[in-house]
C-alpha cells in the first residue's frame, strides 16, 4: 500500500505544517454531503442518533409519526452485533500456518498441544474484549453505520470510544486504505496540561469548552499520532503503532471506490421511509378528524341548542330529530387506500431490515423449514456487509487485542507461525450452507439407497465435516477409528470372558464331584 506524507499546504507535518484544526477544516467540504444524508436518514428512524448540526442537549428533536424505521434499525443492529461479536464463542480462530509448521518440523502431537494453547489465547482475547465493554460500543457503532454509513471506534487501555461522522475526518487512498484520521472533541480546559492551559483563555466556546484534536497519520508503514489543543501540541501525546495495530478503526457500511466515506443502509430505503412517514401523518390526522364528535343543529329550527347540551344523559328536551345531525367526514374509502399503501411499505421495509415476521406468507400453517429458508435468504443478502466489516473491524480488532496482551505479557505467540482467521459473517454463512448441503445429501442418499446406502457413508469423515461447519471442536468429542477398534476388542474379550465363566465353573464342580 502506498504511504501518503502530507506536505506543506495539504495537511503538513514538520516545518511550515498546518495545525490539526486547519487540516480538519480543509476536509469539511468532502464530508458535508454525507452528513446531510445522515441527518435526513436519522429524522425518519432515530433522530437523536445523528442530530442536525447546531443541536445541543437541550434541543427538542423531531418525533417521527411511524416506528418502522426505529424498529428496523434496532433489530438489524442487534443481529449484526451478534453476528460480528457472538456472546458464546470467539469470532476468530488462531490457526497454524502449514508451510511454517512444516519448516519448523512440528509433528502432530506438538500441534495438538499448540492448538490447545491457542484456544486459551482466544479465550483470553474474548475476556479482555468483555472487560473493555466493546459490546456496548459496537451496538452503537452498528446503529451509526445503518443510519449514517460511517463510524469511528477508538480502542485504548482506558476503554472504547465511538465517534459519529460529525466528530471525525478520514482520508483514503484510491484503493480505499485509510491514510489520515483527525478527530475533534470538546473538553474542559482543566483537563489540558498546564503548559498549554494558558492558551485556552480566549479559545473557550459558550459552554466553557475547548477543542481537542487528535491526528493519526500513516507514514513509512507505521501509524503516528499526536494531539493538539488551542493550536498547540499536547505534551507527551505522541504515539506510534504498527501498520495493522492502529487503535482507530473507521468503519463503513458500504465500500464505494474513490470515496473517503461509506453510504448508509437507510439511504437505500429513504424513499419508502419518507413515504411511510407522510402516510402515517396523514392517516393520524384523518383519524383524529374522524374521531371528533360534533353535532350540527338547523339554525332555522325550533330546537334549542342549550336544551340539548344541558339535558342529562337519558333525559328529555323539546326538539325534532331531523334538526340535529352528527358531522361525518365520509372519507373511509380514501383512508383505506392510504392504509393499504402503508401496509405494503411496512412489509417491504420489514423485509429489508430482516424483521422476524417479514416474508412469511399469511397462512394457517407455515412450516419451520419455510421460516428457516426465508431467514437464511435474507441474511445472505448482507454477505457484502460481512466482508467489509470483517476486513475493517474484526481483523484489526484481533490484531489490536493481541498486541495489547503481548504488551501486558499475558500471551506469547510466535511471529509468522500463527495467523487469525475470522469464523463469523461470510465464513459462518458458508459453513452453514455446507452443513445444510451435507444434511440434504445424506437424507436423499439414504432414502434412495435404503439400508445398503448406509454402508457407503464414512461416518467419521461426516462427523468431522459437520463439526467443522458448526464451529464445534471435535477433539475428545468424536471417537477415532482406533478408539472404535479398541472398544470392539474390549467388548469381544468381555464376551469371551463371560462365556468362559460357566465352563470353568462347571469343570470345577465336576472335578469336585469326582474327588468325593
Amino acid at each position: 500500500m502506498q504511504d501518503y506524507n502530507y506536505m506543506a499546504g495539504d495537511g503538513v507535518l514538520g516545518s511550515g505544517e498546518k495545525t490539526l484544526k486547519a487540516q480538519y477544516d480543509s476536509l469539511e467540504s468532502y464530508r458535508s454531503v454525507y452528513i446531510n444524508r445522515a441527518e435526513s436518514s436519522a429524522e425518519v428512524t432515530i433522530p437523536h442518533l445523528f442530530p442536525r448540526r447546531g443541536s445541543t442537549s437541550a434541543t427538542e428533536f423531531y418525533t417521527p409519526y411511524q416506528s418502522i424505521g426505529s424498529n428496523g434499525v434496532n433489530g438489524l443492529s442487534a443481529k449484526l452485533q451478534l453476528a460480528l461479536l457472538p456472546p458464546s464463542n470467539p469470532f476468530f480462530r488462531l490457526v497454524i500456518d502449514e508451510v511454517e509448521a512444516n519448516k519448523e518440523g512440528i509433528d502432530a502431537a506438538t500441534r495438538q498441544e499448540f492448538d490447545r494453547a491457542l484456544q486459551k489465547v482466544e479465550r483470553e482475547v474474548m475476556k479482555e474484549i468483555e472487560i473493555m465493554g466493546l459490546r456496548n460500543t459496537l451496538h452503537e457503532a452498528m446503529r451509526q453505520l445503518i443510519i449514517s454509513g460511517n463510524a469511528l471506534v477508538s480502542i485504548s487501555d482506558e476503554g472504547c470510544r465511538l465517534y459519529r461522522l460529525g466528530e471525525y475526518m478520514c482520508e483514503r487512498d484510491p484503493k480505499g486504505n485509510v491514510t489520515r484520521i483527525i478527530t475533534r472533541e470538546c473538553i474542559s480546559p482543566e483537563a489540558l496540561p498546564e503548559e498549554i492551559r494558558a492558551f485556552a483563555a480566549d479559545k473557550k466556546d459558550d459552554r466553557g469548552k475547548v477543542e481537542l484534536f487528535t491526528g493519526v497519520f500513516l507514514r513509512d508503514g507505521k501509524w503516528e499520532t499526536y494531539q493538539e489543543a488551542c493550536d498547540q501540541r499536547v505534551p507527551k501525546s505522541e504515539g506510534q503503532y504498527k501498520k495493522n495495530e492502529c487503535p482507530y478503526l473507521p468503519l463503513r457500511w458500504n465500500k464505494v471506490d474513490g470515496e473517503h466515506y461509506g453510504r448508509s443502509y437507510v439511504e437505500e430505503y429513504i424513499g419508502d421511509l419518507n413515504s411511510a412517514e407522510g402516510l402515517s401523518k396523514a392517516i393520524l390526522d384523518g383519524s383524529a378528524a374522524a374521531a371528533r364528535l360534533l353535532f350540527l343543529v338547523n339554525p332555522n329550527s325550533t330546537t334549542n341548542i342549550r336544551d340539548i347540551s344541558e339535558t342529562v344523559n337519558g333525559g328529555f328536551c323539546a326538539g325534532r330529530p331531523e334538526d340535529v345531525q352528527a358531522l361525518q367526514i365520509n372519507k373511509q374509502g380514501d383512508m383505506s387506500v392510504a392504509m393499504q399503501v402503508l401496509n405494503g411499505l411496512q412489509e417491504r421495509l420489514n423485509k429489508a431490515f430482516l424483521s422476524g415476521a417479514s416474508g412469511v406468507r399469511n397462512a394457517e400453517r407455515v412450516t419451520a423449514a419455510e421460516i428457516r429458508l426465508i431467514s437464511q435468504e435474507l441474511e445472505t443478502t448482507l454477505g457484502g456487509l460481512y466482508s467489509v466489516l470483517s476486513a475493517e473491524f474484526q481483523m484489526p480488532l484481533v490484531s489490536i487485542m493481541l498486541a495489547k496482551l503481548k504488551k501486558q505479557k499475558k500471551v506469547d505467540i510466535p511471529e509468522g507461525l500463527v495467523a487469525p482467521a475470522i469464523v463469523t459473517g461470510v465464513d459462518a454463512l458458508g459453513r452453514n450452507s455446507e452443513v445444510q448441503n451435507l444434511t440434504e445429501f445424506t437424507n436423499l442418499f439414504l432414502s434412495l439407497g435404503g439400508e445398503q446406502a448406509a454402508r457407503y457413508i464414512n461416518l467419521d469423515e461426516l462427523a468431522k465435516r459437520v463439526a467443522s461447519g458448526l464451529n464445534v471442536d471435535p477433539d475428545n468429542l468424536i471417537k477415532t477409528q482406533e478408539d472404535m477398534q479398541m472398544e470392539q476388542q474390549n467388548a469381544m474379550m468381555q464376551n469371551m470372558a463371560e462365556q468362559a465363566v460357566p465352563q470353568v465353573t462347571g469343570a470345577i464342580a465336576q472335578n469336585a464331584t469326582q474327588t468325593q
